[in-house]
């Protein structure tokens, strides 16, 4: 069995830039990861309007959940780094 021991490291020793640059890393990868929840919602719009399934309000449904989980995500990442 793996033993995983991370008690010896001592992540206060960390320079701040490198805390600077990855709070940034993840507050731009969360920002394209909203952009593409908003593609998600134009792609969904234009597949609705070209195909008559049956269920396009569920589809939408889970677009704009996913858009708003996205940008939940988002603000929250941005309050608490």
């Amino acid at each position: 069995m793996i033993d995983f021991n991370f008690g010896n490291i001592d992540f206060s020793e960390l320079d701040p830039a490198f805390w600077l640059t990855a709070k940034a890393i993840v507050i731009i990868g969360l920002f394209v990861y909203l952009v593409f929840a908003g593609v998600i919602i134009r792609q969904t719009k234009h597949m609705t309007d070209t195909l008559e399934i049956g269920f396009e309000g569920v589809i939408k449904v889970f677009a704009w959940l996913h858009m708003l989980f996205a940008l939940g995500t988002f603000v929250a990442a941005f309050v608490i780094l």
